[in-house]
């Protein structure tokens, strides 16, 4: 595995981890289906 890919259990986790890694120029940059992106999308709004 590349050293500067990260492993999460799950979408939450995932977007949780993404969030406190990324600075405050950063850009998330996510893909895959619409229901995956409409999940995404979700978890990003609660979190907000």
């Amino acid at each position: 595995m590349h050293p500067a890919v990260t492993v999460a259990d799950s979408l939450e986790e995932a977007v949780e981890m993404s969030l406190l890694l990324a600075g405050k120029d950063d850009v998330i940059i996510a893909f895959g289906s619409l229901s995956y992106l409409g999940r995404l999308m979700e978890i990003v709004v609660r979190h907000s």
